[in-house]
């Protein structure tokens, strides 16, 4: 463990071998679950059995993954260590707004609107052809060739759902643990079909290497086409309500992680475990990681619902260009490329209108 704010953060990751440990045989676990997953889910369906220990337990694959994972710590805390003050900026100025607004979550999941299977498909294939043909083609694919499955038990363990990308197919699969087909169980496989589209144009052909689980930006395509679903059921009056019920709840998604990121932060003794999880001197634990990683994620989709609004060409442009340079950039060139002026994309200026309307809006609604 180390603490957050020690000037002799590298040299210390490269002292602290044994801190790698844990994280290493956690990530091997946790592809090896992956890939149970996978066999138990899709054998009947598609006669297909994946080795799991001839593919990924070799010495040589040992090695490979154990120093991805010892690379992807590196990167989480140094993330930390050079945006420690930008996301406390963030958090203060969402705590001083959702303070000022008496912010409140509408978690009513119920209230979305729901559709026959088919109805269903066709609202998610709908909303994509709205981005053009090749967004279309990837969504359409993951349904045609059944690699999208509603209501899997295996998955508990995951909020909504998750994709599991195979990339020596340059393809994946889709799960998710909802059974309705609702406008809540639509956003969820529409933010896995953000994961899918994101891997299929850019990691896979691309060979980037870029953590897929959790580097810090790993979640903004995903979060922006989930986001504009919501702006979709609205503007096409799909579902209205329900609509403004979905982009409340994920409202939520930026103002609380970001409150617990920044009181993280604050605490000048914070530890930091090597799978990002967190403890403050008082001893409050934080999964830290996640929570930067969907805070980002959401904070993001925000501002670029925001220019689809009046611009979609940009905001494809916008879109293509963080997918693709993620690697690359920092978190300060991530929000230049934007094209928001770095204060008011800090102080939320150009979000917190519309977080303000839903929030009025379901309270007029729900209370009076």
């Amino acid at each position: 463990m180390l603490k957050a704010d020690e000037q002799r953060i590298v040299s210390d990751l490269i002292l602290t071998k044994e801190a790698f440990s844990i994280a290493s045989l956690n990530f091997l676990q946790r592809e090896q679950n992956y890939f149970d997953l996978l066999n138990c889910s899709l054998g009947v369906n598609f006669k297909k059995i994946i080795p799991v220990d001839d593919i990924y337990f070799t010495d040589k694959q040992k090695k490979s993954i154990i120093k991805y994972t010892d690379q992807e710590y590196w990167d989480f805390m140094n993330f930390v260590y050079q945006n420690k003050e930008t996301l406390k900026s963030i958090g203060k100025h969402l705590d001083d707004f959702s303070n000022s607004i008496d912010f409140t979550n509408f978690p009513y999941l119920d209230v979305p609107r729901r559709y026959s299977e088919k109805d269903f498909i066709d609202l998610i294939l709908s909303y994509y052809s709205t981005y053009g043909d090749k967004y279309y083609k990837i969504a359409k694919k993951y349904f045609d060739e059944k690699r999208i499955h509603i209501g899997c038990d295996r998955v508990q363990s995951f909020v909504m759902g998750y994709f599991a990308p195979i990339i020596w197919l340059h393809s994946g699969y889709i799960f998710s643990t909802i059974t309705d087909y609702n406008g809540y169980t639509a956003s969820s496989i529409i933010h896995e079909l953000g994961h899918a589209i994101d891997a299929e144009m850019y990691l896979f052909p691309q060979q980037k290497k870029v953590n897929i689980y959790s580097n810090m930006f790993t979640e903004i395509p995903s979060t922006a086409f989930e986001v504009g679903f919501y702006d979709y059921l609205k503007s096409q009056h799909i579902d209205v309500i329900g609509g403004t019920v979905l982009r409340n709840n994920r409202a939520a998604n930026i103002i609380f992680p970001f409150h617990r990121i920044r009181e993280a932060l604050v605490d000048e003794e914070l530890l930091i475990y090597e799978n990002g999880a967190a403890v403050s001197s008082n001893g409050k634990q934080y999964n830290l990681k996640k929570e930067i990683t969907y805070g980002i994620g959401y904070d993001f989709a925000y501002h670029l619902s925001e220019i689809r609004k009046s611009n979609p060409q940009e905001f494809l442009i916008v879109l293509n260009n963080l997918m693709t340079m993620r690697k690359e950039m920092t978190f300060d060139d991530a929000i230049e490329m934007t094209g928001f002026n770095y204060e008011d994309f800090i102080t939320g200026k150009y979000i917190k209108p519309t977080i303000k309307e839903d929030c009025l809006t379901l309270k007029k609604r729900y209370f009076g």
